[in-house]
């Protein structure tokens, strides 16, 4: 047997990053300051993904059934980035000094989406015709291009996906 399904999964993280600045002495060669801190608040990243997938249902006894599924899954993140690093740098000109400490930064908000894949299997053993237990183990998998990355204003790949994996009672009807 053959069917088809649809998945929606809804993912907000948020953590801290760490920042750093290395800056060379106004007046000597090669004498870096360096200064390093990290993001008072946390960032915010929100991932969703809706997983389109064809299922095949092997046969098999009356008290097992499984259910393998994969296809297409489609990727949308919002994610904060750091955008500048202030900084504050001290230097002295008779003994070369030169202290940098990190003072504060700004974030943006980046977005994107793109396709990627999906695949899993569900199973599930019936100690009775209605009633049994089972599992489930799903994994999406894909990267998101963002055209500028707002420190840098490079190309930057962010990698989306996650493995789920549940488990407990079957009713079947």
């Amino acid at each position: 047997m053959v069917g088809f399904g649809v998945g929606f999964d809804a993912v907000n993280y948020q953590s801290q990053v760490g920042l750093g600045v290395s800056i060379p002495h106004p007046v000597f060669f090669n004498r870096m300051g360096t200064g390093a801190d990290i993001t008072k608040d946390p960032l915010q990243r929100q991932d969703r993904s809706v997983d389109l997938s064809a299922m095949l249902f092997p046969r098999t006894s009356d008290a097992w059934q499984i259910r393998i599924f994969g296809g297409p899954t489609y990727f949308r993140v919002s994610q904060e980035m750091v955008e500048t690093i202030g900084y504050s740098q001290f230097f002295n000109v008779f003994t070369g000094a030169n202290i940098v400490a990190v003072t504060g930064f700004t974030k943006r908000t980046v977005e994107g989406s793109s396709w990627g894949v999906n695949g899993g299997v569900d199973v599930g053993y019936f100690f009775t015709r209605n009633v049994g237990i089972g599992g489930v183990l799903r994994v999406n998998r894909g990267t998101v291009k963002v055209d500028k990355e707002p420190l840098t204003d490079a190309v930057a790949d962010l990698k989306v996906g996650h493995t789920t994996f549940g488990g407990g009672l079957r009713l079947r009807f």
